[in-house]
């Protein structure tokens, strides 16, 4: 009957951390970026140590936080930083297009213009306006980058002999919606 209830824990183990297969459990090592949330506040370092009660990080130079399990409500792990390079040439390709077309009319509507413009060289204007500006967001893009977090799941299912001959196993297992 024991072995019965130690393999139906086991499958039941098994079967939960299947079911959170997209998040890397194993990313949570030592050394590793995360993103602590507890309530309302985030604390952001590198986690130093982990055990059943509490999680330690860095967060600054010299600072350390210890975060205690049982008050964590979710954690994320640092994925890499992005730049915004196609963002900032998008944003700067619509800005510059629809400067250089308005301006582009502006001085095509106006006769005592020193600019010589015809009917459709306001496109033109437009072309190099939407160019000019994707050049500038794309720079200015390249400058911002944001940090990419995937949630992750703490392990939280343990195994632990109970009792003097070790017979005997304990199961815990917490599930958090």
């Amino acid at each position: 009957m024991t072995r019965s209830l130690l393999a139906v824990s086991l499958a039941l183990a098994a079967l939960t951390a299947n079911l959170h297969a997209q998040v890397d459990a194993t990313a949570l090592v030592p050394g590793s970026r995360v993103r602590v949330h507890q309530g309302a506040q985030s604390t952001t370092g590198s986690l130093v140590s982990m055990d059943s009660t509490n999680l330690t990080l860095v967060t600054g130079a010299a600072d350390t936080v210890i975060a205690p399990r049982d008050s964590i409500t979710g954690i994320d792990v640092s994925r890499g930083t992005r730049s915004s390079v196609g963002k900032g040439a998008l944003i700067g390709l619509g800005v510059g297009a629809a400067t250089g077309i308005i301006l582009g009319v502006a001085a095509s509507a106006d006769e005592s213009s020193f600019l010589d413009f015809g009917a459709g060289d306001y496109l033109k204007v437009g072309l190099l306006g939407g160019a000019l500006g994707a050049a500038v967001g794309a720079l200015i893009g390249s400058a911002h980058h944001s940090e990419r977090w995937q949630p992750a799941v703490l392990p939280t299912v343990s195994f632990q002999s109970v009792g003097d001959e070790d017979r005997r196993v304990a199961i815990g297992l917490r599930i958090r919606f």
